[in-house]
């Protein structure tokens, strides 16, 4: 299941227990916000990464999972 939201929605997700987050790929707008989430997402062990540019202006959700993919390795 794949999600795309504003930043304070994926931070409401992420600290919802019902809800399983597996990785948070963060767009490149909000790039500064990498540490924030990884700092705060560290007990839970999920992996933070900001999405490559040339996928996120494409809207290629297959790269975009690929991506999600290799984290979640």
């Amino acid at each position: 299941d794949m999600c795309a939201c504003p930043a304070s929605v994926a931070d409401a997700k992420c600290e919802d227990a019902s809800k399983v987050v597996d990785v948070l790929l963060l767009g490149p707008p909000v790039c500064c916000m990498k540490s924030q989430f990884e700092t705060k997402l560290a007990y839970k062990g999920i992996p933070v990464d900001v999405s490559d540019m040339r996928y996120y202006v494409m809207n290629d959700g297959e790269a975009g999972l690929g991506t999600a993919l290799s984290l979640m390795k």
